[in-house]
């Protein structure tokens, strides 16, 4: 029986079914963060933390103009994550304790189509943001005061955004 080798099927296939890739992704790639998996998680710098602010607003925007009850406790933010420098992708990470709270954001979110105006993006979903163990202080929001972590993606506003329960 014939081996079925992944890359080549992959070239093989029309551009419809290949995934969105990220133009030059060691050029948003900052500091690295942690390992999700068998992934690895760094900051979002460059192109991908430009076009994580814009979404990160459409976002809240779209939550809160269409969803009256959106799950508490649900937060979002924007990394690049991937197996390698090479292959890594701005994603958005939903976290919450509560897993179906995380899963019902990431889910409306996708279904608002506002990815498709985000070429490359994706999703993903944990517990805790994967730079929750390197958080700085909350005071500081200052780049040339807090070293390279000052533009952490986490607790740092706008950058994440807490889900308010509007009831």
């Amino acid at each position: 029986m014939p081996v079925l080798n992944m890359s080549i099927l992959r070239d093989r296939l029309p551009p419809i079914f290949k995934k969105a890739a990220w133009p030059n992704p060691q050029e948003s790639i900052g500091e690295w963060l942690s390992k999700m998996g068998s992934h690895n998680c760094w900051e979002a710098v460059g192109l991908a933390r430009s076009q994580w602010t814009r979404l990160a607003r459409d976002i809240q925007k779209h939550l809160e103009d269409s969803h009256d009850s959106i799950p508490k406790g649900a937060i979002w933010s924007g990394y690049m994550i991937g197996r390698t420098k090479e292959s890594a992708r701005p994603t958005v990470v939903f976290c919450s304790i509560d897993p179906p709270s995380r899963k019902q954001v990431r889910k409306i979110v996708l279904a608002s189509g506002l990815l498709e105006n985000y070429p490359g993006c994706r999703t993903a979903e944990c517990s805790k943001p994967p730079d929750f163990d390197q958080l700085g202080p909350l005071g500081d929001r200052n780049p040339t005061n807090s070293g390279p972590r000052a533009i952490s993606n986490s607790f740092r506003y706008p950058i994440i955004h807490d889900v308010v329960h509007n009831g």
